[in-house]
């Protein structure tokens, strides 16, 4: 029997200490015994946990507490230290004794003082006056308003406790016995406190099961004590129930999870019983669970360190401790007064799975509210209430006990008997046990509870526990084998449940109280009267000797009171229970249906049987098959079947089996079956073989061993004991035979012996893994164990050990086998590296030990290890370490001696020395195996000049990516990838042509290719880190990723016979093509027969970044123009030094000195600074050469040409009568601006000297230059760069404008600047003649003609017509000078008095016109001619023209980072390379929404940019359409925004520009003349630029989004977009060559030298130019195209394929196009996305250029036209696979070609398709329908939205939107509006409006306004914030009516949000409150709200946004 109690002391304050630390001043004053017990020891420091908080003096007499920490030892063992504190006063000395000792006296606090002044001093004689520091603040937990005011200051108390060391965990006992001890001290009775002590030790408590305990310890006292029935069940009275009341159901669940998942717990309370009632609780409700990392209830101030600690633990915590805790950042708190729990951001906590969840919180809420089960009944029961608290206690303890059960169901059908003797070892099976629930790998996160609760301590512990099959039976043994079944039945009955919950409850009850007979206890309690006594005696000195003496006198007592016993439960099997179930229907596995099976054996019969054919039909479905578990399986049987009978395979088999048994392990890598399919498979493998000669075998071992499972610790130990296992079952039923025939009395039953089951188990061969045949012999062993003799015990261990050490041995062969390499001098070091990095890492299965987790990662860590260096030591080291490790770990688990073991590990390097030697032959062998045979490499077709440039073919496979095309499943289709071929490079182009793996799903060649140049990315990958890859062929190692620009991606894995060098060579290759060093290296050069340089001009290159504009050598020089440099230069310009030695010859940069122009004889720097750049310093010297070439008549009247002479005498610009402008041939020699054509349109007026004038005031000489000419309004649209700062500074500034110094040396100024802008303006006069004169018909049309329909048009409840409405708001303050003055006062008080428009308000109040025409024509900018387009942070430096002609408009556009940015992103959405997850395609389509492809493309931004520009353009299209003003673009250098802007513009203005010819002709004169960096934006040779920028390409994409709302305005279609698009990147034609016609003539690829001299050179009639040249001579002739116009001309005259049958040219809404620009009004481009797997990308052979030879789908389409009859054959057609537009042609160019064919059946060859459609549109150009009135009020808002868009630009309203005019108009009912109504609309623009939609109205979650504060230096600036949470955003505004966002922080990566403390600088006038701090990935922000109350809203509506 135990005491009661094992140790008494009182504890007291030290005054003697010297610590510092007064929490440390306690010390035990007595200890009873003395001397500790020998099986309890007596626990130290038990002074720290009398007062947590701390040993402190007070005034203030406090009320007695108590309270029970819980202690634990080394051991694990725990004990209780009860606590009684009360206040003991000190006494005074005298007067005389206090003076002499002033100065060693004691602080004392007054109440209230938190100072350090002394107020009075007191001393003690027994105190250390300076240790002693007396306060007056409150310990913690006690009661203040019980204890009375101390009138005298200056009495001071000390806390004194008497504590008990108990092991009995009955705390009110314990609490008992210290108030009787306190009460007979402080009423001061006459019993002595020793003889009281000496009973209380000797009290001995009786062995569970006993009778009621009554004793007494002489105070006068009655008292009894309860034992339990059993201690397996916790006791916890009621205070479960207590913590389920603080907390709620649900926070009692998380930190139920938490705890059971190895969480850090932290409880916090004012309450130190609470605390230890708390966790007391937690712990019971874990049963059968126990906890077993670090448990303190209760842990005092000075140990709060501990809760830094690593490990998890369960820790409470005083709440006046918080202050004092760092950081808990991987810490669940739980706070127990609040009821709240926090659980930071990096805790997950998985979540008990449904249905049990709910059935739990259905269960709990039922019993604690059981009116609730009756709250529905009409006839409820008068009174219903729930139990009593003990009683409730212990069905919330029946409910959480139910739950376990059931989720342990069936756990010992997975237990593994390791030993029986001499103790039983028992393991768990985790991943047996998952599979048979339902789980697999691939688990989602809400079913991981079961996962890691296998993996956690508690579990371990469980099994240890619970896991021998004969022990003592408890509760949780009798729930799982009696009433799980009935529990599983009552799931959704809720009546049953709870009436099988009480009955539970009831044996829970009964244990802890198992007498019914309440207990009588007489326990007396000191008078409230003694406790306030103000003269208190101090506490007794106890005599040790004297307690000693009277428990020598009670022990004779003492040993008489005993009670009855009742005899201990005995041992007894454990039952089984019943067979674990699934989890609902959470599996993932797949099912394998009899026909695969049947299919699988039919395989492996046709691989032994050597049918080859058979074979080839059916394996790929075998494969397939294999990622099933059951096919996995029955592979395994199938095959242990085989090996029996066939050991030895032929070649052609033994290649079969193992690609099968590789397929097998690849499939089952990271699920649940991985270990048990690997060790299924050993036998197997290790019993194959092949003869490579008469001596030599090659057994399959050695072609499986690079799968990740042989290097996994876990797998090994797992194999190990499944052995072991069988082993003992095999050794268990050997003894039985020899048992039988001594003793046949010993087995009664032979049936029903479980013996006798093993034994015809073994017979039949199935006795492997079955765990309740090895638990039952195990049962029977130990039963057994205690009758047998000594010797007999010995032998049984000596046999088992046997057993064990054999098994160890055999395992540590296999482990040699798989793990040292068929050839140990290559390719193996990483994988022995793996092995030795460690070994937690060596198995990737998911849900294992901590032992396991395999290493997935890269395998490229062999890069710079040479293959030839012998390696064999280190393979034969690494692998004997990592087997002594293993045998030395399964060894001493298994309890083998250390002789036994010492020996197996001896062994293993000579076991590893045996195995290489033997391999080496092997090696040796099958190096002389014939190859396999592969398929025959198909070549691909090639233009004309191309040619291979790598002369081997890298064979490799072709792998499916993100895009799920060409895979077949749910998508359709056939499955064409993965696809076998080879990788062909030639000089123009990368191709892949293979044929699909799997041949009985497709058999189509197929190809995916792209141009070389396009190259964009190019990563080489490891195989095993792409799982798709991998499982095409599990020898696969390395593979490549090529992303092009054209929007292809090719996903190769090379086959084994690529050798590295081969691979190296193929990235050295590609880089040398992708950036060539000159430009004879571009394909469009090298393609051509006859070379196109002279001599002299053989070594010309294609320009550096350094000669780049804008490029990172213009910013350093600009860097290096200030100090002393910049005196040097100046010296030598004026000393003529830089003038000299130019040299003529473009060469490419040296990568040491990085010039471009070098000179010999000189510093390489110093020309960096002089001749690199146009910018920053002066233009080059043009040379001897190109001088002599610019002189020559022919050449000038070329560029002249060249220049668009033609187009401008078209628009009336020159050769008219009275014309303004003249053709300025200033820059004949390029000496003005390189990047300009020879001739510009400049105005009449000003002279060529004034030009170059001009030129110096804009960046890199680029001034304004005409372009086009509105016909009707004469404005004009003009070219140029951004205006320098310093003109800027100077321009409409009254006074002598400064001269500024130019590039060439002459002087400029501002004023001709000014000069030039007001003869612009002076040339259009807007408003100065009638609105019909002023706009064209066909655009007065669009404004005026509609307005006057709505007014006289009925509209809807009778309102005026249905238009766009909107409130205009004035600015608050001038933008950038977009508002000029007029008549001394500022336009925005104007603007100010303009009445306000209301709803539905289009007409103008004063009845004059409607808000558009007022807007258009309002005095703010009537009286505007010029308006100057440009970035804002140029605009913000000019200043309004006095007299308001001339205005400067910001506009916003994407920089070119950001282009290249977005260009990136909508690149990695387009082609992603991982494979999406094998998903219905519901959820796929949902996550796509989410994350997918659409989510990709939205978050690129690239349609935002797209948006942008369409917007600005618009802003072009109305100010010259219907203002009738001149408009000049001024945006950066003017090569990217400018002639985007600017084509744009015209596209929408002139109907020429839409069709073929005008098409070309704008490209031609926008981009090539006027000099877009084509070479250095598409990274032609520029290797060190920032990146590819598609700024041409984002041209197209938005001309595309025009053709898509205007399709009939349009004569080309989205084909010929793409073929331009396509072609700007592939260089194949030098159209797009070098980055103006300057560079272009210098290398001689401007003009085409065969053609005639009086030929045109490709401009507006190149279309016609070139109609006597053949299309079969252009192409496969001597002559090669190299124009990329004459291609098109070629193209379009053999077909229509890029005809427009849509196209009505003669229509008036033809004339100018208004498109509609919202981002989601925007489609997605189809040539990001399509592609044909049949012959690549189409954009290469829209002639027949790659059908000159021969096709490789020739036999199949001539077998289908055979079998479907002639050329009206019946063709299937796949999307992803065949060219849809050339197989499903529109039927109008169907029939064109028809015609054509049957022209030329008939001898009419001149008459071409395109005659034929001439003659068509010339007959029907009258075809017109009338146009009902909702397509008219279509085309009106729409309109009306577009200038309002330009005016919200213009004038910066911001009340003036795109989404308040469409919800306020009802634009969402346009797309039901516009449905034609008849045939006669077919022709009608009604079509293009059927697909608007309304625009969405942004969200606005909260809003209000904060002050934020700027990055670094800046300060804090009042904003108003919205918060949106459906894009999850906060966006910025200047205030609150601004339109126009700022600034936008991205909240999907928000990681906190609290308030914060005042930060310095901020504002003095807010709130100091009122800081918050927003915390995101990247960032941190600090806001200050207006006050207290908002900034706490706004942190709780963010947080809400966060969870």
């Amino acid at each position: 029997m135990e005491r009661l109690v094992d140790y008494f002391a009182v504890v007291g304050y030290d005054f003697g200490s010297e610590d510092k630390d007064e929490t440390l001043r306690g010390k035990v004053v007595t200890r009873i015994p003395e001397n500790d017990w020998k099986e309890v020891p007596y626990t130290p420091g038990i002074e720290l946990f009398c007062q947590p908080g701390g040993w402190r003096l007070t005034h203030k007499k406090q009320q007695p507490t108590f309270h029970v920490s819980v202690l634990t030892n080394a051991e694990g063992k725990q004990c209780y230290c009860a606590v009684h504190c009360f206040p003991e006063p000190l006494r005074n000395k005298s007067p005389v004794h206090k003076a002499k000792s002033r100065s060693n006296s004691i602080c004392v606090k007054k109440d209230g003082e938190t100072g350090g002044t002394p107020d009075t001093q007191v001393v003690d004689d027994h105190v250390d006056d300076d240790m002693c520091k007396v306060t007056n603040e409150n310990e913690d937990g006690f009661d203040e308003d019980m204890v009375e005011q101390q009138k005298d200051a200056s009495q001071t108390y000390a806390p004194k406790c008497l504590v008990l060391l108990s092991r009995i965990k009955d705390f009110k006992v314990l609490k008992n016995c210290l108030g009787l001890v306190y009460t007979v001290y402080i009423e001061g009775l006459t019993m002595s406190l020793e003889n009281i002590i000496a009973k209380l030790l000797l009290v001995k408590v009786p062995p569970p099961g006993s009778s009621v305990l009554r004793f007494s310890i002489g105070a006068a006292d009655k008292q009894a004590l309860q034992v339990p029935q059993t201690t397996a069940l916790p006791l916890t009275r009621s205070s479960v129930a207590m913590l389920l009341r603080q907390l709620g159901i649900l926070n009692i669940l998380n930190i139920l999870c938490a705890a059971l998942v190895d969480q850090k717990l932290l409880f916090y309370s004012c309450s130190y019983n609470r605390l230890t009632e708390a966790c007391n609780a937690l712990v019971a409700l874990m049963y059968p669970f126990s906890y077993s990392y670090p448990y303190i209830p209760i842990l005092p101030k000075h140990l709060l360190e501990c809760t830094s600690s690593p490990t998890p633990f369960l820790i409470g915590v005083h709440s006046s401790f918080k202050q004092n805790l760092h950081e808990l950042l991987d810490v669940v708190t739980v706070d127990l007064d609040g009821g709240v729990i926090s659980i930071p951001e990096c805790v997950t906590i998985p979540m008990i799975p449904d249905p049990y969840y709910t059935s739990v919180v259905e269960a709990l809420t039922k019993v604690l509210c059981p009116d609730l089960v009756v709250a529905d009944h009409a006839y409820p029961p008068d009174h219903t209430k729930s139990s009593e608290p003990e009683r409730l206690d212990k069905e919330i303890r029946a409910i959480f006990l139910r739950l376990f059960c059931q989720l342990l169901m069936g756990y010992r059908s997975c237990l593994q008997v390791c030993r029986i003797h001499p103790k039983p070892v028992i393991r768990f099976q985790h991943d047996q046990y998952l599979v048979a629930r339902g789980f697999d790998a691939i688990t989602p996160i809400s079913n991981e509870f079961v996962p890691k609760l296998l993996q956690s301590q508690a579990f371990s512990l469980f099994v240890q526990e619970k896991g021998p099959p004969f022990r003592r039976l408890d509760l949780f043994d009798e729930v799982v084998s009696k009433t799980l079944g009935k529990i599983q039945s009552e799931t959704s009955n809720v009546h049953e449940a709870l009436k099988n919950v009480k009955e539970i409850a009831s044996e829970l009850y009964m244990n802890e109280n198992p007498n019914h007979v309440p207990l009588s206890e007489r326990i007396p309690k000191p008078n409230e009267g003694s406790m306030k006594r103000l003269n208190q005696p101090a506490f007794p000195k106890l005599s040790v000797t004297a307690v000693q003496t009277f428990m020598e006198e009670n022990k004779a007592g003492a040993e008489k009171n005993h009670v009855k016993r009742r005899s201990p439960p005995k041992c007894k099997r454990v039952p089984e229970g019943i067979k674990p179930s699934s989890f609902s229907t959470w599996t993932g596995t797949l099912t394998s249906s009899s026909r695969r099976l049947e299919v699988l054996r039919n395989c492996l019969s046709f691989i032994f049987d050597s049918k080859t054919l058979e074979i080839k039909k059916i394996f790929q479905a075998v494969l397939r098959a294999l990622k099933s578990r059951t096919a996995r399986c029955a592979l395994i049987q199938e095959l242990i079947t085989y090996s029996k009978s066939h050991p030895q395979l032929d070649n052609q088999q033994f290649d079969y089996i193992a690609r099968l048994i590789n397929n097998a392990l690849q499939d089952s890598s990271g699920q649940l079956d991985e270990h048990t399919l690997a060790a299924d498979v050993l036998p197997v493998i290790t019993t194959f073989y092949r003869k490579l000669c008469p001596t030599v075998m090659q057994f399959l071992y050695t072609v499986v061993q690079e799968h990740p499972v042989w290097s996994s610790s876990a797998f090994w130990e797992n194999a190990f004991f499944d052995d072991i296992q069988n082993a003992i079952q095999k050794l268990y039923v050997n003894k039985l035979e020899s048992s039988t025939q001594k003793t046949k009395s010993r087995i009664t039953s032979p049936t029903k012996s479980p013996l006798l089951k093993a034994k015809m188990a073994l017979k039949e061969g199935n006795l492997k893994r079955d765990n309740q045949l090895c638990m039952e012999i195990a049962a029977i062993e130990l039963q057994d164990w205690e009758n047998r003799s000594p010797t007999q015990q010995e032998e049984d261990c000596s046999s088992e050990e046997g057993v064990v050490f054999s098994q160890a041995m055999h395992n540590a062969q296999r482990m040699v086998f798989m793990l040292v390499p068929l050839d140990a001098s290559r390719n193996n070091r990483v994988k022995f590296l793996r092995m030795t990095v460690g070994e937690e890492n060596s198995s990737n299965s998911y849900f294992t030990s901590s032992l396991a987790g395999s290493d997935t990662g890269s395998l490229d860590g062999e890069s710079g290890f040479d293959e030839s260096q012998d390696t064999s030591g280190d393979v034969a080291a690494t692998v004997s370490k990592f087997v002594s490790k293993f045998v030395d770990r399964v060894c001493t688990e298994a309890y083998i001696s250390n002789d036994h073991t010492k020996t197996l590990i001896n062994k293993v390097p000579l076991l590893v020395r045996m195995q290489m030697e033997s391999l080496q032959d092997v090696c040796k062998e099958s190096k002389r195996l014939p190859p396999v045979k592969k398929p025959k490499l198909l070549q691909p077709s090639l233009l004309v000049g191309e040619s291979l440039h790598m002369p081997n073919a890298l064979r490799a496979y072709l792998a499916p990516d993100g895009r799920s095309t060409a895979v077949g499943g749910e998508i359709g289709g056939p499955a064409l990838l993965p696809a076998e071929g080879a990788l062909f490079v030639t000089t123009y182009r990368v191709i892949f042509i293979g044929t699909p793996c799997d041949a009985l799903a497709a058999e189509q060649v197929v190809i995916r290719s792209f141009p070389v140049s396009s190259l964009f990315k190019m990563k080489p990958f490891s195989v095993n880190d792409v799982p798709h890859v991998a499982e095409i062929d599990n020898s696969l190692q390395h593979g490549i990723q090529l992303r092009s620009t054209t929007f292809q991606l090719l996903l190769l894995a090379f086959d084994e016979e690529v050798s590295t060098e081969e691979r190296d060579q193929l990235q050295t290759e590609l880089h040398s093509l992708r950036y060539p060093p000159t430009i004879e290296g571009a394909f469009a050069i090298k393609a051509a027969i006859q070379s196109r340089f002279p001599q002299s001009r053989h070594g010309a290159a294609m320009r550096n970044k350094s000669d780049s504009i804008s490029s990172n050598t213009s910013t350093i020089n600009a860097s290096r123009m200030g100090g002393a440099k910049t005196l040097m230069k100046q010296a030598k310009r004026r000393a003529g030094l830089n003038k000299t030695n130019r040299i003529s010859r473009l060469i490419m940069p040296d990568s040491k000195s990085r010039t471009l122009y070098h000179t010999p004889g000189t510093d390489p720097s110093m020309n960096v600074g002089s001749t690199a750049t146009l910018s920053g310093s002066r233009m080059p010297v043009i040379n001897e050469t190109m001088t002599k070439t610019l002189s020559e008549k022919d050449t000038i009247s070329r560029l002249i040409q060249r220049a668009s002479e033609d187009e401008y005498k078209r628009l009336g610009l020159i050769q008219t009568e009275n014309s303004k402008y003249r053709f300025s041939r200033i820059n004949r020699m390029f000496a003005v601006c390189r990047t300009y054509p020879m001739a510009i349109i400049v105005p009449m007026k000003i002279s060529d000297e004034q030009v170059k004038s001009i030129a110096h005031c804009h960046h890199q000489g680029r001034f304004p230059a005409i372009v086009w000419q509105h016909p009707s309004t004469k404005a004009v649209l003009l070219h140029s760069s951004g205006i320098r700062s310093r003109t800027a500074s100077s321009l409409f500034k009254h006074g002598q404008s400064a001269p500024m110094l130019s590039n060439e040396g002459t002087v400029g100024s501002s004023s001709d600047e000014e000069r030039f802008l007001m003869s612009v303006a002076s040339l259009a006069s807007p408003l100065s003649r009638p609105a019909s004169s002023l706009f064209r018909p066909e655009s007065t049309s669009s404004l005026s003609s509609a307005d006057e329909e709505l007014k006289l048009s009925p509209s809807r409840g009778g309102t005026p017509a249905t238009a766009v409405t909107q409130s205009v708001r004035a600015p608050k303050g001038r933008k950038w000078g977009t508002l000029g003055r007029s008549n001394g006062k500022n336009t925005a008080e104007q603007i100010n008095k303009t009445p306000i428009l209301g709803r539905r308000q289009l007409v103008h109040p004063n009845g004059n016109g409607t808000m558009v025409q007022t807007a258009l024509s309002s005095d703010t900018t009537s009286k505007a001619s010029l308006y100057i387009l440009g970035d804002k942070a140029q605009m913000k430096n000019l200043k309004n023209e006095p007299q308001g002609k001339i205005l400067f408009v910001p506009l916003e556009l994407p920089e070119p980072k950001h282009i290249r940015v977005g260009y990136k992103s909508l690149l990695k959405s387009c082609l992603p390379a991982d494979l999406p997850p094998s998903t219905s395609l519901q959820q796929q389509q949902q996550q796509d929404a989410t994350n997918g492809y659409l989510k990709g493309v939205q978050d690129s931004g690239w349609l935002e940019q797209v948006s942008m520009l369409l917007r600005a353009s618009g802003v072009v299209v109305d100010v010259m359409d219907i203002r009738g003003a001149s408009v000049i673009l001024a945006i950066d250098d003017g090569c990217d925004s400018v002639p985007q802007i600017s084509s744009i513009a015209q596209l929408l203005l002139d109907p020429y520009y839409r069709t073929i010819e005008g098409f070309q002709v704008l490209v031609e004169k926008e981009w090539l003349s006027f000099g877009h960096r084509f070479s250095h934006r598409n990274r032609f040779n520029d290797i060190e630029s920032s990146g590819f920028t598609p700024v041409f390409l984002q041209f197209l994409d938005a001309v595309y989004q025009v053709f898509a709302q205007f399709p009939m305005s349009f004569e080309f279609n989205s084909t010929f977009l793409e073929v331009l698009a396509y072609h700007s990147v592939s260089n194949r034609f030098t159209t797009f060559l070098l980055d103006s016609d300057y560079e272009r003539l210098e290398a001689g690829i401007l003009f085409d030298k065969n053609e005639s001299r009086s030929s045109r050179s490709p401009g507006r009639h190149s279309l016609t130019s070139t109609s006597s040249i053949s299309s079969a001579e252009s192409v496969r002739g001597d002559r090669l195209i190299k124009s990329l116009w004459k291609y098109i001309d070629c193209c379009n005259k053999r077909s229509p394929v890029f005809l427009n049958p849509l196209f009505c040219p003669d229509q008036p809404f033809n004339q100018v196009l208004r498109p509609v620009s919202a981002a989601s009004r925007l489609k997605i481009w189809p040539y990001y996305l399509c592609e044909s797997l049949s012959e690549g990308p189409t954009y290469d052979g829209l002639m027949g250029e790659l059908n000159s030879g021969t096709s490789h789908n020739e036999q199949e389409a001539t077998e289908t036209s055979e079998v479907w009859g002639g050329a009206t054959a019946r063709r299937v057609i796949n999307g992803c696979y065949d060219n849809t537009r050339d197989a499903q042609p529109d039927y109008i160019s169907t029939l064109l070609q028809q015609i054509e064919r049957l022209n030329k059946e008939l001898g009419t060859t001149d008459d071409s398709w395109q005659n034929t459609w001439k003659t068509l549109n010339t007959s029907s150009h009258q075809l017109s329908g009338d146009i009902t009135e909702k397509t008219r009020r279509a085309q009106r808002d729409i309109r009306s939205l577009h200038t309002l868009q330009t005016e919200d630009i213009i004038v910066k309203r911001a009340a003036i939107r795109e989404e308040s005019v469409s919800s306020e108009t009802g634009f969402e009912d346009i797309a039901h509006t516009l449905t034609p109504h008849n045939s006669r609309d077919a022709f009608d623009t009604a079509s293009l409006y059927d697909q608007f939609q309304a625009n969405t109205q942004e969200v606005r979650t909260f809003e209000g306004n904060l002050w934020k504060r700027g990055a670094m230096i800046k300060g804090w600036k009042l904003r108003f914030f919205v918060l949106d949470t459906t894009k999850h955003e906060l966006r910025q505004y200047e205030n609150k009516g601004d339109n126009v966002c700022k600034s936008i922080i991205d909240l999907k990566d928000l990681e906190s949000v609290k308030l914060s403390d005042p930060i310095s600088g901020a504002p003095k006038e807010v709130d100091e409150n009122a800081f918050l701090e927003v915390r995101v990935s990247k960032r941190q922000y600090h806001f200050i709200a207006e006050t207290e109350e908002a900034a706490k809203q706004w942190v709780d509506i963010l947080q809400g946004a966060l969870q």
